[in-house]
């Protein structure tokens, strides 16, 4: 029966929880990384631009801001302009959904053109064909602007779609308030319309 090895030197819990980073050194680290973040974030919402403005063009136009002391000749006027911006939100976020699509299906077709040009050449050359791994890979340093045209679409579709679900809940929170002022008016016995 073998003996367990011996560590030539003592473990000192002691010593290892002395040498592990602090909550204090992960908090530091994580907010450094935040600033870095930040500042990526703010830049690309700044300068990418989607028919003609910036990301944050278009969410300052399609911003909503309710009043705090709304009465209903004000929610009037919101509910005209959140269903213009909801209409506006759901062309681009459709938009965008079909510039992705067709980028991502047209990615595909170049990428299976490549390998089979790959193929064909080891083939011709009577050359051993590479790993299918290998081959999508050497596809793929092919299509590097491609990729980024792609991953572009994304941001765009996401933002849409989040800007639209936004919208949407900017709409509900609206009927929350219109129902409150309604039932307000109701029972204080004023005759506020909607006209």
């Amino acid at each position: 029966m073998k003996k367990a090895a011996v560590l030539a030197v003592p473990f000192n819990p002691d010593e290892v929880a002395a040498s592990a980073p602090t909550a204090q050194d992960f908090v530091d680290r994580i907010l450094g990384s935040s600033v870095t973040s930040s500042g990526y974030a703010e830049h690309f919402v700044d300068n990418f631009t989607f028919f003609g403005r910036s990301l944050e063009e278009w969410a300052t136009e399609l911003q909503v801001s309710i009043p705090e002391h709304a009465n209903l000749h004000d929610i009037k006027g919101l509910w005209i302009q959140l269903a213009n911006n909801i209409q506006i939100a759901g062309h681009f976020k459709a938009t965008s959904v079909s510039i992705y699509n067709a980028m991502a299906s047209g990615i595909k077709i170049q990428k299976d053109d490549i390998i089979t040009s790959l193929v064909t050449h080891y083939v011709n050359a009577n050359l051993t064909r590479p790993a299918a791994k290998v081959l999508e890979a050497m596809a793929d340093s092919y299509m590097k602007d491609s990729t980024v045209s792609k991953e572009s679409a994304k941001l765009c579709k996401d933002f849409w779609n989040q800007k639209y679900d936004s919208l949407v809940e900017v709409r509900k929170s609206l009927e929350q308030l219109l129902m409150t002022i309604i039932t307000e008016n109701k029972y204080a016995g004023t005759t506020d319309e909607l006209d």
